[in-house]
């Protein structure tokens, strides 16, 4: 009947969306395959690493990202990334991209 047809559309339209936005405040990404979730470089903002970067979105911005550190057995060792998900509806996606215009200020 379509079921997953439509549901692998709709996903998908979710995160170019959330890419897109991420793109928009100089957050460049990484390609995403078969996850909810969208790896953004976060190195070009100065922060002094991605758990300092996410406690920042949280509290100054309102957002939330999961600093890719935590995945790490070295937290040091890690890239310079924060994980964003898009698993969300197109207007909580939205409402984000507005929040992270904030960002633009920082770049």
């Amino acid at each position: 009947n379509g079921y997953y047809q439509q549901l692998h559309a709709e996903y998908d339209a979710r995160r170019l969306l959330l890419r897109q936005i991420l793109a928009g405040v100089g957050l460049p990404t990484l390609p995403v395959e078969g996850s909810y979730f969208i790896s953004a470089d976060i190195s070009a903002l100065g922060f002094a690493d991605d758990r300092a970067f996410c406690r920042f979105l949280t509290t100054e911005i309102g957002l939330a990202a999961i600093p890719t550190s935590a995945f790490y057995a070295d937290p040091a060792s890690a890239p310079p990334f924060a994980r964003f998900c898009f698993a969300k509806k197109h207007e909580t996606l939205e409402a984000a991209g507005e929040r992270l215009q904030r960002l633009k200020e920082r770049i």
